[in-house]
């Protein structure tokens, strides 16, 4: 049995030397699975903007899947770092076994029905001419729900118990494979936009084996996640559920709110539109890198000082993973707005999408406006998560996307065409994103001056 770990050390230890030690490897981790959905779409742009549209079409479910993944992966972190630091290694055990199954019960759920109505959902969000495209990469992508659940939940189960460096060359490895599998399926096998989702499904697939791989018995895992002995604990899912059900409908909320942009593009961008927003959004994820490495750092690190009651650690790490990520943010904000026409060209390269330049490059001069706020608004929500109170993060993100953004983008969108829903989705997330930091703030407040109360009473 493996006492502690580096990544043991490093999570119980300085908040601030945490969030700097554990941000860099998940960049650097979320960058590689970046360059690999941005390789996805240049891949693509080489079958024409129909094919982009039929990608972008599919993003907003394959979302959803990677959404609810993610918010289970939140749950399992949560619960299993809190346990952590409050010295319960087998409660943390036991999170870690519960997650797994948890995952792949709703896995094998979500499958039946999605591929049985992967042509109603696909008319509703607006497929047209490109349906048969859309289809064609939807169902592989749904085909492989169990896949992507297991390899997020398995790579966030790594991040709980800092085992940063880990999560990363899985990460890493798993984007290389898929940028070489990529123009393999797409063209070589003449699978076309359906080898895209393939090469993607089978890199997540390897993926998931190497980390099973290294939760084997010897290998360095502190966590034990071996099925021998395991008994069910009502109390045990619940607490993961209680945090990742919210987090889920966060990404849930997310991907509706894109559903609805999408279709508000459609009817003042037609399918040029689409391929600008979806492929314009790809550029402004490689900007949010940092905040979604902070964030995904403070998670644990929070849901460790939580279960701790090291409250004067959780709001030091939260201090410092907001300045860091605003002065970043801002300045990425900076970099690509100026570079936009540079960035725009690894979408229209082809002589189908060149006509698509200059209105991506509008598109990205508005929109990095709202990076540095939606980055320290991500980073409140990770905390809310990290602590238990996913319900509140998913209450900011219900404000910010359904109504801050959309009512505005549709609003102004009617008024002065497509511009208008760039600037209406910029200004609601920007006011969102503050509401949901100075809830963070009074949160945190709230914490410590009820702990100081305890102390002055004891």
């Amino acid at each position: 049995m493996v006492v502690s770990t580096d990544g043991i050390e490093t999570l119980l230890g300085d908040p601030k030397r945490a969030v700097r030690r554990m941000t860099l490897p998940l960049v650097v981790a979320l960058f590689a699975q970046t360059v690999y959905n941005l390789f996805d779409a240049v891949w693509v742009a080489g079958l024409g903007p129909d094919a982009l549209a039929a990608v972008g079409l599919v993003f907003p479910v394959f979302f959803i899947l990677i959404g609810l993944a993610n918010g289970l992966g939140i749950g399992a972190s949560a619960v299993v770092a809190r346990r952590i630091g409050a010295g319960d290694r087998e409660g943390a055990d036991s999170a870690a076994r519960h997650s797994l199954i948890i995952a792949v019960v709703v896995s094998v759920v979500l499958t039946i029905p999605l591929l049985a109505f992967a042509d109603v959902i696909f008319s509703f969000v607006g497929g047209g001419e490109v349906e048969t495209m859309t289809l064609e990469y939807g169902r592989v992508i749904f085909l492989g729900t169990t896949i992507i659940f297991l390899a997020t939940l398995t790579n966030s189960l790594l991040r709980a118990e800092g085992a940063v460096r880990r999560a990363m060359a899985i990460m890493i490895f798993a984007s290389i494979l898929n940028i070489i599998l990529d123009p393999i399926f797409i063209y070589t096998l003449g699978l076309g936009v359906a080898g895209a989702a393939w090469a993607s499904i089978l890199a997540f697939s390897i993926a998931t084996v190497v980390t099973l791989y290294w939760y084997m018995p010897g290998k360095g895992s502190y966590l034990n996640i071996g099925m021998r002995g395991f008994r069910y604990c009502s109390s045990t899912a619940w607490d993961i559920l209680r945090i990742g059900i919210p987090s889920a409908a966060e990404m849930v909320v997310l991907s509706i709110s894109a559903f609805i942009l999408n279709m508000v593009v459609i009817q003042y961008g037609g399918v040029d539109g689409v391929a600008i927003f979806s492929s314009g959004w790809r550029l402004l994820q490689i900007a949010m890198l940092p905040y979604l490495g902070i964030a995904g750092a403070i998670v644990p690190i929070c849901a460790a000082a939580y279960g701790a009651k090291r409250y004067d650690k959780l709001a030091e790490a939260f201090r410092y993973a907001n300045r860091i990520t605003f002065i970043s943010m801002a300045l990425l904000a900076v970099m690509l707005g100026v570079f936009a026409y540079e960035a725009s060209t690894l979408f229209t390269y082809a002589e189908e999408t060149a006509h698509l330049a200059d209105g991506m490059v509008l598109f990205l001069r508005i929109s990095v406006l709202f990076l540095p706020f939606i980055g320290v608004g991500g980073v409140a929500a990770a905390m809310f998560q990290g602590i238990g109170m996913a319900n509140r993060a998913l209450a900011g993100t219900i404000l910010r996307n359904m109504i801050l953004t959309i009512v505005p983008a549709y609003l102004l969108g009617a008024r002065i065409g497509l511009v208008g829903v760039w600037w209406g989705q910029t200004l609601g997330e920007i006011a969102g994103s503050v509401l949901v930091l100075a809830w963070g703030w009074l949160t945190v407040r709230a914490m410590m001056a009820e702990a100081d109360r305890v102390r002055v009473k004891d």
